[in-house]
């Protein structure tokens, strides 16, 4: 099941409860070194994938030989291991006000409201504010003192659960 999961994020779509459609740009893992490329990645995880499908009881017992002609031991460990860490570079964190505001798309978190895909936008001519443009919603004119207090960024959509793990300042 993992290929799916791989599969799921390597398409740079990311979607959510809110928004079904909602097309993210291209992932950049950040702070992490693959041992294959993603295309790489894409590669084997599509051979799996129809190895998988090939298969007629369910089960993979690894004897057809067809992935064995194309795939070694040593790739399939590199395969999975980059495909967990680029899953896990997925995961929801909060962002630094900074990193908000260098993203096109981030997931406003309005402490009372909920999240909501948006751009934060520097507001030049007063200091420390900030335009929070929700898609398809009106706009927030936020400061940056409050940023981590009543409001924040996330990298994705966190669940309901994360929200909640995760303290306000």
């Amino acid at each position: 099941m993992l290929w799916l999961f791989a599969a799921y994020f390597l398409r740079d779509v990311r979607t959510s409860r809110d928004t079904r459609d909602l097309q993210i740009l291209p992932f950049q893992p950040r702070n992490e070194v693959l041992a294959m490329t993603v295309e790489r990645i894409i590669e084997l995880l599509n051979i799996e994938h129809q190895c998988i499908l090939r298969n007629t009881n369910g089960n993979c017992d690894r004897n057809c030989g067809v992935c064995d002609l194309v795939q070694k031991d040593a790739d399939l460990d590199e395969m999975y291991t980059d495909a967990i860490a680029i899953l896990k570079a997925h995961e929801p964190r909060v962002m630094t006000l900074a990193e908000a505001v260098e993203k096109n798309v981030v997931w406003y978190d309005w402490r009372t409201l909920g999240v909501r895909p948006a751009k934060v936008n520097r507001v030049p001519s007063k200091t420390g504010t900030y335009r929070v443009q929700r898609f398809g919603d009106i706009d927030d004119w936020v400061h940056a003192d409050e940023y981590g207090e009543y409001w924040r960024c996330w990298t994705s959509c966190p669940t309901d659960e994360q929200r909640e793990a995760t303290p306000w300042s």
